[in-house]
């Protein structure tokens, strides 16, 4: 095999990985549709508990997110959705909420 097909053969591998590359990062893009995404740690932040309690909440799937191989990642609608799963109304209130939580 001469060089040039050599290099020929590799440059074509790169080139087809990096296409499959695109097409997870456009699959992830699609899932998440131009919405704010967070990690897990910038998320458990937000929600003031840890990074292991949140885990804990996708492994019994009080909380939704998106993966995309490794990469967990919490859209606001699923931050918002959560919690307004804890909802309690006040007394006031002329709606009555049950949560799931309750």
């Amino acid at each position: 095999m001469s060089i040039k097909d050599y290099f020929n053969r590799q440059f074509g591998e790169i080139i087809n990985r990096l296409e499959q590359l695109e097409s997870k990062i456009d699959s992830g893009r699609q899932i998440t549709s131009g919405q704010d995404t967070y990690n897990t740690k910038k998320t458990a932040k937000l929600l003031g508990v840890t990074p292991r309690t949140l885990l804990e909440y996708r492994k019994q799937r009080q909380i939704s997110f998106v993966q995309n191989g490794r990469k967990i990642l919490f859209t606001q609608a699923h931050i918002d959705a959560f919690l307004e799963s804890f909802k309690v109304d006040s007394k006031n209130s002329k709606t009555k909420s049950h949560g799931k939580h309750q």
